[in-house]
């Protein structure tokens, strides 16, 4: 069957000797690429193959399609599975250079489009895989809207990395939400430009990288006359990268991390932000930097607030 608008998927009708007590004496089934299950269909009749792989298709459309963008760890490798060809290609880069737009609404996908963007010189077919995952989690979750809501003018961010997440070139993965009170107003899910030679490192990295979005979004407040009632504060699940911050004697074995990120020990010595610890289970910028089981997703993206509308608007 080719007509699957998800994946390539393999079938295939054999008969039985006996026939069953519901009548059916074929059986049809199904493997496919995307799910990683077999369908196993009893049928009447041969004819009535379309009609059950038009059932399969809505069952993956509509079950298994529309949870969750990515599967839980997912890493995808470099030189893993079969090259595309230039039609696939060229399809790859016009659906993943048009992804990043998405996520300026819904970071819910910001880790998986960032991913994914990582193969666009040599995409293959494992990367076309959660391609067409993440446009079909869309699909299902259209009428979902990142929601505001009145509130304080608490400005505060969850700041994490993935320390040599990547299976390819053991580089590290940083994302941050920054929150107006209860409302998300910026986001990133980025690979970072050094390897980092350990988690501490990795997780300095992305505090300075999340400082500087968040004195942006006090200055841009500053400017539209709005004063904070105290100190940007950014949460942080790595006790090891809250010390170095903290700490204002300069230790021989830091020199390797650029001297410019020692900036961020700077603001808090003059107590311009504040640094608090933060346990990884309550921790929000793990969607943005790792994939994660189906409840810890549907967990931390209510408290991102992309979420359905209320029905009175």
């Amino acid at each position: 069957m080719k007509s699957s608008p998800l994946e390539l998927i393999h079938s295939d009708v054999w008969s039985c000797s006996t026939q069953s007590l519901s009548g059916c004496r074929y059986y049809v089934l199904f493997i496919d690429d995307f799910s990683w299950f077999t369908w196993l269909y009893p049928i009447q009749n041969k004819s009535d193959v379309y009609a059950c792989f038009l059932k399969f298709k809505v069952l993956i459309e509509n079950q298994l399609s529309c949870k969750y963008p990515c599967s839980s760890g997912l890493k995808l490798l470099a030189h893993d599975g079969e090259p595309l060809s230039a039609a696939h290609i060229t399809e790859y880069h016009q659906t993943i250079g048009a992804l990043p737009y998405c996520t300026l609404t819904r970071p819910d996908i910001a880790f998986s489009v960032n991913q994914l963007c990582q193969h666009m010189h040599c995409p293959r077919s494992t990367h076309w895989s959660p391609a067409k995952r993440v446009l079909y989690y869309l699909k299902g979750t259209i009428d979902n809207d990142l929601w505001y809501q009145k509130g304080s003018f608490i400005l505060q961010s969850y700041c994490d990395s993935d320390w040599a997440g990547n299976p390819n070139d053991c580089g590290s993965t940083t994302g941050y939400g920054v929150f107006l009170g209860s409302c998300l107003v910026s986001w990133t899910a980025k690979k970072q430009t050094v390897v980092a030679r350990s988690s501490i490192e990795a997780e300095y990295r992305a505090l300075a990288i999340t400082i500087v979005e968040i004195y942006w979004v006090r200055m841009f407040l500053k400017e539209l006359c709005i004063s904070l009632p105290i100190p940007p504060t950014i949460w942080c699940d790595n006790i090891g990268a809250l010390a170095l911050a903290s700490n204002p004697v300069f230790h021989a074995r830091t020199k390797h991390i650029e001297v410019d990120y020692h900036f961020l020990r700077e603001k808090v010595l003059n107590k311009d932000i504040t640094l608090q610890f933060i346990c990884s289970q309550y921790h929000i910028a793990d969607v943005f930097t790792k994939g994660l089981s189906t409840s810890r997703f549907c967990e931390l993206r209510n408290k991102l607030q992309v979420c359905l509308p209320p029905s009175s608007l």
